[in-house]
Protein backbone atom coordinates (compact mmCIF):
# COMPACT_ATOMS: atom_id res chain seq x y z
CA UNK A 1 0.00 0.00 0.00
CA UNK A 2 1.05 3.49 -0.96
CA UNK A 3 1.08 6.48 1.80
CA UNK A 4 -1.14 9.40 0.45
CA UNK A 5 0.65 12.58 0.16
CA UNK A 6 -1.22 14.94 2.38
CA UNK A 7 0.73 18.07 1.30
CA UNK A 8 1.25 17.91 -2.75
CA UNK A 9 2.98 20.97 -2.65
CA UNK A 10 6.66 21.99 -1.14
CA UNK A 11 9.84 19.81 -0.41
CA UNK A 12 8.41 17.06 2.38
CA UNK A 13 9.53 13.75 1.86
CA UNK A 14 9.18 11.85 -0.88
CA UNK A 15 7.82 7.92 -0.22
CA UNK A 16 9.96 5.40 -2.02
CA UNK A 17 8.36 3.42 -4.20
CA UNK A 18 9.04 -0.49 -3.55
CA UNK A 19 7.59 -1.00 -7.39
CA UNK A 20 9.68 1.09 -9.47
CA UNK A 21 12.34 -1.34 -9.50
CA UNK A 22 12.78 -1.40 -13.67
CA UNK A 23 14.58 -4.86 -13.49
CA UNK A 24 10.86 -6.11 -12.66
CA UNK A 25 9.28 -4.43 -15.35
CA UNK A 26 6.96 -5.30 -17.95
CA UNK A 27 5.58 -4.25 -21.46
CA UNK A 28 2.56 -3.11 -21.19
CA UNK A 29 -0.16 -4.81 -23.95
CA UNK A 30 -3.31 -3.79 -25.54
CA UNK A 31 -5.04 -6.82 -24.32
CA UNK A 32 -4.71 -5.74 -20.45
CA UNK A 33 -7.23 -2.90 -21.49
CA UNK A 34 -10.26 -3.47 -19.98
CA UNK A 35 -13.40 -0.88 -18.78
CA UNK A 36 -12.60 -0.35 -15.11
CA UNK A 37 -15.29 -1.37 -12.86
CA UNK A 38 -16.87 0.05 -9.06
CA UNK A 39 -14.38 -2.46 -7.42
CA UNK A 40 -11.41 -1.37 -9.08
CA UNK A 41 -11.54 2.09 -7.32
CA UNK A 42 -9.05 1.46 -4.47
CA UNK A 43 -6.79 0.01 -6.73
CA UNK A 44 -6.90 2.86 -9.10
CA UNK A 45 -6.34 5.78 -6.64
CA UNK A 46 -3.38 4.07 -5.18
CA UNK A 47 -1.95 3.83 -8.27
CA UNK A 48 -2.95 7.49 -9.12
CA UNK A 49 -0.93 8.45 -5.53
CA UNK A 50 2.00 6.36 -7.14
CA UNK A 51 1.37 9.18 -10.15
CA UNK A 52 1.94 11.82 -7.91
CA UNK A 53 5.00 10.94 -6.21
CA UNK A 54 6.78 9.90 -9.28
CA UNK A 55 5.47 13.94 -10.56
CA UNK A 56 7.25 14.93 -7.05
CA UNK A 57 10.27 13.47 -7.46
CA UNK A 58 10.62 14.88 -10.57
CA UNK A 59 9.70 18.45 -9.58
CA UNK A 60 6.17 18.68 -10.21
CA UNK A 61 4.68 18.87 -6.88
CA UNK A 62 1.51 19.97 -8.19
CA UNK A 63 0.39 17.39 -10.53
CA UNK A 64 -3.33 16.05 -9.59
CA UNK A 65 -3.02 18.06 -6.23
CA UNK A 66 -4.34 21.39 -7.96
CA UNK A 67 -7.61 19.68 -9.42
CA UNK A 68 -10.77 18.43 -7.31
CA UNK A 69 -11.12 15.15 -6.01
CA UNK A 70 -9.87 12.35 -8.96
CA UNK A 71 -12.13 9.83 -7.07
CA UNK A 72 -15.22 11.40 -7.82
CA UNK A 73 -14.14 11.89 -11.32
CA UNK A 74 -12.61 8.50 -11.57
CA UNK A 75 -16.36 6.99 -10.44
CA UNK A 76 -18.05 9.29 -12.95
CA UNK A 77 -15.91 7.90 -15.65
CA UNK A 78 -16.43 4.14 -14.31
CA UNK A 79 -20.60 5.11 -14.80
CA UNK A 80 -19.94 6.61 -18.30
CA UNK A 81 -17.74 3.18 -19.46
CA UNK A 82 -14.74 5.07 -20.03
CA UNK A 83 -12.31 4.72 -17.23
CA UNK A 84 -9.97 1.60 -18.00
CA UNK A 85 -7.34 -0.35 -16.43
CA UNK A 86 -4.74 -2.40 -17.17
CA UNK A 87 -4.71 -6.10 -16.02
CA UNK A 88 -2.73 -8.90 -16.22
CA UNK A 89 -4.12 -10.31 -13.47
CA UNK A 90 -2.78 -7.72 -11.42
CA UNK A 91 -4.11 -3.67 -11.93
CA UNK A 92 -1.09 -2.17 -13.42
CA UNK A 93 -2.19 0.94 -15.06
CA UNK A 94 -5.34 3.32 -15.48
CA UNK A 95 -6.89 6.34 -17.97
CA UNK A 96 -10.04 7.85 -18.92
CA UNK A 97 -10.63 7.54 -23.16
CA UNK A 98 -13.57 8.85 -24.49
CA UNK A 99 -14.69 9.83 -27.91
CA UNK A 100 -17.14 12.47 -26.93
CA UNK A 101 -16.15 16.34 -27.08
CA UNK A 102 -14.43 17.56 -23.59
CA UNK A 103 -15.61 20.87 -22.71
CA UNK A 104 -12.29 22.06 -21.42
CA UNK A 105 -10.94 21.86 -25.30
CA UNK A 106 -13.67 23.87 -26.43
CA UNK A 107 -11.32 27.43 -26.13
CA UNK A 108 -7.92 27.42 -26.87
CA UNK A 109 -4.92 29.51 -26.06
CA UNK A 110 -1.86 30.62 -28.30
CA UNK A 111 -2.70 28.11 -31.01
CA UNK A 112 -5.40 25.78 -32.28
CA UNK A 113 -5.92 22.36 -32.82
CA UNK A 114 -4.89 20.88 -35.93
CA UNK A 115 -8.43 20.39 -37.08
CA UNK A 116 -11.87 20.35 -36.00
CA UNK A 117 -12.67 16.87 -36.65
CA UNK A 118 -14.28 14.21 -33.89
CA UNK A 119 -11.52 13.05 -31.70
CA UNK A 120 -10.54 11.02 -28.66
CA UNK A 121 -9.00 12.26 -25.08
CA UNK A 122 -7.08 10.37 -22.62
CA UNK A 123 -7.05 11.98 -19.44
CA UNK A 124 -6.00 10.46 -16.01
CA UNK A 125 -3.41 8.40 -16.89
CA UNK A 126 -0.99 6.57 -14.59
CA UNK A 127 1.03 3.47 -13.88
CA UNK A 128 2.38 1.51 -10.95
CA UNK A 129 5.74 1.38 -12.75
CA UNK A 130 5.38 -2.26 -12.89
CA UNK A 131 5.15 -2.11 -16.94
CA UNK A 132 6.50 -0.01 -19.60
CA UNK A 133 4.30 1.49 -22.43
CA UNK A 134 1.76 2.31 -20.80
CA UNK A 135 0.94 5.70 -22.57
CA UNK A 136 2.08 4.17 -26.22
CA UNK A 137 -0.21 1.56 -25.42
CA UNK A 138 -3.46 3.62 -24.52
CA UNK A 139 -2.89 5.25 -27.56
CA UNK A 140 -3.05 2.70 -30.06
CA UNK A 141 -5.95 1.49 -27.99
CA UNK A 142 -7.76 5.00 -29.13
CA UNK A 143 -6.20 4.68 -32.93
CA UNK A 144 -8.83 1.70 -33.01
CA UNK A 145 -11.53 4.21 -32.67
CA UNK A 146 -10.25 7.40 -33.91
CA UNK A 147 -7.78 8.99 -36.18
CA UNK A 148 -7.41 12.24 -33.92
CA UNK A 149 -6.27 12.58 -30.47
CA UNK A 150 -5.95 15.31 -28.10
CA UNK A 151 -4.62 15.48 -24.71
CA UNK A 152 -3.44 17.97 -21.86
CA UNK A 153 -0.20 18.12 -19.74
CA UNK A 154 0.76 20.01 -16.70
CA UNK A 155 3.30 22.71 -17.31
CA UNK A 156 5.72 21.34 -14.44
CA UNK A 157 4.70 17.41 -15.94
CA UNK A 158 8.35 17.20 -18.11
CA UNK A 159 8.06 13.20 -18.29
CA UNK A 160 4.63 13.52 -19.95
CA UNK A 161 5.36 16.60 -22.50
CA UNK A 162 8.27 14.29 -23.40
CA UNK A 163 6.50 10.85 -24.04
CA UNK A 164 3.70 13.11 -25.83
CA UNK A 165 6.05 14.36 -28.39
CA UNK A 166 8.23 11.11 -28.34
CA UNK A 167 4.63 9.81 -29.90
CA UNK A 168 4.08 12.18 -32.28
CA UNK A 169 1.84 14.66 -30.74
CA UNK A 170 1.93 18.42 -31.87
CA UNK A 171 1.87 21.08 -28.91
CA UNK A 172 -0.52 23.07 -29.86
CA UNK A 173 -1.59 25.33 -27.38
CA UNK A 174 -3.32 26.21 -23.65
CA UNK A 175 -6.48 24.78 -22.49
CA UNK A 176 -7.86 25.27 -18.93
CA UNK A 177 -9.36 22.32 -17.54
CA UNK A 178 -12.70 23.26 -15.88
CA UNK A 179 -12.31 26.76 -16.47
CA UNK A 180 -9.24 26.93 -14.40
CA UNK A 181 -6.52 24.60 -14.78
CA UNK A 182 -3.81 25.88 -16.67
CA UNK A 183 -2.63 23.07 -19.20
CA UNK A 184 -0.40 22.34 -22.22
CA UNK A 185 -2.49 21.02 -25.18
CA UNK A 186 -1.42 18.45 -27.73
CA UNK A 187 -2.65 17.12 -30.56
CA UNK A 188 -2.32 13.42 -32.55
CA UNK A 189 -3.79 13.24 -36.18
CA UNK A 190 -3.10 9.84 -37.08
CA UNK A 191 -2.24 9.07 -41.13
CA UNK A 192 -4.60 6.03 -41.98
Amino acid sequence: MVEPLTNCIGSGSFFKIATMNKKSQHKAQISDIKHAADTDIDRILEIIEIGKQTQLANNNPHQWCDEPPVKAKILEDIKLKRSYVYDDGNIYGTFMFSNKPDPSYANIEDGAWLNEEPYGVIHRIASDTTHTGILHTAIEYAKQTCSNIRIDAHPDNTIMKHLLIKEGFMRVGIVYIDGKLRREAYHLRSIT
